[in-house]
């Protein structure tokens, strides 16, 4: 997946968001035919909260590979993966410090709210479940054991190699 994030300036893309002969179709839909704040909180709910859902709830891993400015868009598809791998030098939404306040300040709420949500508590839970999970699938395919094995095309635990820790700057 590329983003390049939102082309707001253009005239291309201000041909594209105008009635005309150049607007683009999704400017009709889904809240496109709405006034004032209606037409935005449909249009976006759809295109963007909605689309970066579905890229969250993928039965893959997905990964994010990011580097120079992310921000807006390249934000929102970011951290609908499971793993972000971020370049040196890479910056995240740095602009929020220059925003209007109140729009800073609903960054910052937003923020907040869905940090308090995915709690510590919760995510120990959620892994407990998903592991216990784990070992009722495995029980049921080898008649009671609760884990896979070398003859189910598992590698066996005590044949891994030892782990390393990370090192920035090793080879």
């Amino acid at each position: 997946m590329f983003s390049a994030g939102h082309d707001l300036g253009s005239s291309e893309a201000r041909a594209e968001r105008e009635a005309g002969p150049q607007q683009h179709p999704t400017y009709t839909v889904n809240g496109g035919t709405r006034h004032a704040a209606e037409t935005r909180m449909l249009q976006e709910w759809h295109y963007f909260f909605r689309n970066t859902l579905r890229w969250r709830d993928l039965r893959k891993v997905t990964v994010a590979e990011v580097h120079g400015r992310v921000y807006a868009a390249g934000l929102m598809l970011m951290w609908a993966c499971d793993l972000i791998v971020a370049a040196e030098g890479t910056e995240f939404a740095e602009r929020i410090a220059g925003t209007d306040t109140m729009a800073a300040l609903l960054i910052k709420e937003s923020v907040n709210q869905s940090v308090d949500n995915m709690g510590f508590q919760n995510a120990l839970n959620a892994c407990f479940s998903l592991h216990q999970l784990n070992h009722a699938h495995w029980a049921e395919r080898t008649g009671g054991y609760p884990a896979g094995t070398p003859e189910l095309g598992v590698p066996a635990w005590s044949e891994a190699p030892p782990v390393r820790p990370a090192r920035r700057h090793a080879p």
